[in-house]
């Protein structure tokens, strides 16, 4: 799959879409849908390759992969894909603070840190305040702690407490 990327035939495009919508909870199948999101970034960052409206799809799918895939790390792929494209994912991983695995709403709290302190973006401060007050596993919340220390100088003298407390 990953050489379908390689390639420059924009014919493979609509395949390697078909490829990251399969479902499947297996290692192969998901480790076909990382191959055809990494396929797919890199076929979108030569130019010519896609046409505006191409994208643009492609763009909504990675987005859908980031909301509902069943792996971890194809949503991670999907998120540095769009990430690489200039994309602002924060939203998409606001959303998935909400997901009914708390694996992904962990890797969702990293993500928003990790791209909080990265972009200097206080959007993450608030949901990932609410994190620390619903995860009761102690890895999350630690990691979370630390990734809104960055913000501290930031935070209303309340929320300081919070995070000094945890």
């Amino acid at each position: 799959i990953g050489v379908l990327g390689e390639i420059g035939d924009p014919r493979v495009i609509g395949a390697l879409m078909e490829i990251c919508r399969e479902e499947g909870e297996d290692e192969k199948s998901a480790e076909a849908r990382r191959a055809a999101v990494i396929a797919l970034r890199k076929t979108m960052l030569k130019p010519g390759m896609m046409d505006e409206t191409t994208k643009e799809g492609v763009i909504e799918l990675f987005k859908e992969v980031i909301s509902n895939d069943s792996d971890m790390a194809v949503r991670m792929s999907a998120s540095g894909a769009l990430k690489k494209l200039g994309v602002d994912v924060v939203e998409l991983w606001l959303s998935v603070l909400n997901d009914s695995s708390a694996d992904m709403r962990f890797l969702a709290a990293q993500i928003l840190g990790d791209l909080g302190n990265e972009l200097g973006d206080e959007r993450v401060v608030g949901p990932l305040l609410q994190f620390l007050s619903t995860e009761t596993r102690d890895l999350p919340r630690r990691r979370v702690v630390m990734l809104l220390g960055n913000f501290a100088e930031s935070l209303p003298e309340g929320d300081r407490a919070i995070i000094v407390d945890t």
